[in-house]
């Protein structure tokens, strides 16, 4: 949560009771959000390589709202930088399965 709050302050509303943020969704935090966060992405010490990554998907996916068609590359290249991606969520998962949260 204080990634979050570090991002933008939380919204409370006491009358309502309600807390809200305006990077949260109903299932998520926005993608957008959480990339463009330093603290997030130190917080998780998302590598720069990845990082820029990870942004060049988040763009690739808000253009499928303008597709006329779909084609890509799969090269080494894509194929090592989602390896990355997978190996940094393992090891999240992993460190917060077994409490580790450092």
């Amino acid at each position: 949560m204080e990634e979050i709050h570090a991002i933008s302050s939380f919204r409370i509303d006491g009358e309502k009771k309600v807390i809200t943020h305006p990077s949260l969704e109903k299932n998520t935090i926005g993608f957008t959000n959480l990339i463009s966060s330093k603290s997030y992405t130190n917080y998780y010490k998302l590598d720069d390589e990845l990082l820029k990554f990870i942004a060049d998907l988040n763009n690739k996916r808000n253009e499928l709202h303008f597709l006329t068609g779909l084609t890509f590359n799969l090269s080494r290249e894509m194929i090592a930088n989602l390896k990355l991606i997978d190996n940094f969520v393992q090891e999240t998962v992993n460190r917060y399965m077994t409490g580790n949260l450092n």
